[in-house]
């Protein structure tokens, strides 16, 4: 985990470190403009993570991105409760993950399509999650009472999978319900946990979050038969993701509050 945080791009660190300082910085500006209140605040935000593989999972994946949407709703005694979703995607599969059509290639180590041709063939990871959330924004700095540090946690289910991508639809072996038999198809119970900032601002403009998140999946192939290993896979697995997300808040609010939107 470690060794991957470090080679993460450094832009994207830099990015982090930069947004970290500017709610900080923000949050300070609200001191002498915010009312120390607490609203009701319903809400839907769009978010972007970037994620280290651990565990099982480690061995097949390393790092991925993903996207999602979360519908929230934030309660006058700073508890929130949400409905998330994500979508996974990423390219860097280990050996575990390259090797499972290593059956297939001839001696040069190509897979042959139907022509006798070589094979187009591309891999990559996907998956998804969905929770349910439920946490407490902390607001220590006492100048603005619907944002600041927030803790989560929740419980909801994670899926993943080998995608294969015969481009031509040439190779027989891999085609239709046959590649299922290729592709590790595994799922299972997840739990979450989230540890951030979350901002709602007075203009309604700059509402957002950032923060680290960590998942926990009890998890199961879900094939019936590995066709790679020539087996049945019922071991169980504990599938590990550390993320770095960053989400931007819309919120509704049917009556607003003018010491607290507006300046």
């Amino acid at each position: 985990m470690f060794r991957n945080f470090v080679e993460m791009p450094k832009s994207i660190l830099l990015y982090v470190f930069v947004l970290i300082n500017f709610s900080v910085a923000l949050a300070q500006n609200d001191s002498l403009k915010s009312k120390k209140e607490g609203f009701n605040i319903p809400a839907i935000s769009a978010y972007y993570a970037y994620e280290f593989a651990g565990g099982d999972l480690a061995s097949r994946f390393g790092q991925n991105h993903k996207v999602g949407a979360t519908v929230s709703f934030k309660f006058k005694t700073n508890w929130l409760l949400t409905l998330d979703a994500g979508y996974m995607f990423g390219e860097d599969l280990k050996q575990e993950a390259y090797s499972i059509l290593d059956s297939l290639k001839t001696d040069v180590g190509q897979i042959t399509s139907k022509y006798g041709t070589p094979g187009n063939i591309l891999m990559s990871e996907r998956g998804y999650t969905i929770m349910v959330k439920v946490g407490k924004i902390l607001p220590f700095w006492q100048t603005n009472e619907n944002s600041g540090p927030i803790l989560m946690g929740g419980v909801g289910f994670l899926q993943h999978k080998i995608r294969i991508d015969n481009e031509g639809n040439d190779i027989p072996q891999i085609y239709g319900d046959y590649k299922k038999g290729y592709d590790h198809l595994t799922n299972g119970i997840a739990f979450n946990e989230f540890v951030g900032y979350r901002h709602y601002a007075r203009n309604k403009m700059m509402n957002f979050y950032i923060g680290v998140e960590f998942t926990q999946a009890f998890t199961k192939n879900r094939r019936a038969y590995n066709y790679n290993t020539m087996d049945y896979d019922n071991k169980s697995r504990l599938d590990l993701l550390y993320s770095l997300k960053i989400g931007m808040i819309v919120p509704f609010i049917r009556r607003v509050p003018n010491d607290f939107y507006t300046y």
